[in-house]
């Protein structure tokens, strides 16, 4: 398996721009370091990384998620009796749940793949610290919030 392809697998994308998504650079230089590798020193150190990852059992986290769907509807549902809203602020819903928010992140992208969950943008310039640090990438958008299809 080739090292952007290991990257995608442990990040959880699918494709290649989900990649420079999240590493927040254009699909042209995936594209590139797909064919020309990494730099040298940098090279070595992604293949080292990656290496102890895969010995660890890291890869594919998503599926192993210590997160259970039914927890997550349940604080939903405490959220929306509060606020009205079916959308709800990830970084509320992480408070709530009182999990990993990089774990919460990655169980957010996996339901909505799933179809389970749709993400929606909110309002960055009301948003604090905490909302904005929540928020999930997605081609270069901000999503502050999400509505779970139960």
């Amino acid at each position: 398996m080739q090292t952007i392809d290991k990257l995608k697998s442990i990040l959880n994308c699918e494709k290649d721009i989900e990649l420079a998504n999240i590493l927040n650079v254009h699909k042209s230089q995936v594209s590139r370091w797909r064919k020309s590798g990494f730099a040298g020193s940098i090279d070595r150190l992604v293949e080292q990384l990656l290496m102890r990852i895969e010995l660890q059992g890291i890869v594919n986290h998503a599926d192993k998620s210590k997160i259970d769907f039914k927890a997550v509807l349940s604080a939903r549902n405490r959220i929306k009796s509060r606020t009205g809203f079916s959308n709800v602020e990830i970084s509320e819903l992480r408070r709530e749940l009182g999990c990993d928010l990089e774990e919460l992140k990655n169980f957010i992208l996996q339901k909505s793949k799933e179809g389970k969950a749709v993400l929606s943008f909110g309002d960055m310039s009301l948003s604090d610290a905490e909302t904005k640090e929540a928020a999930i990438e997605l081609r270069g958008k901000s999503h502050l919030l999400v509505r779970f299809n139960d």
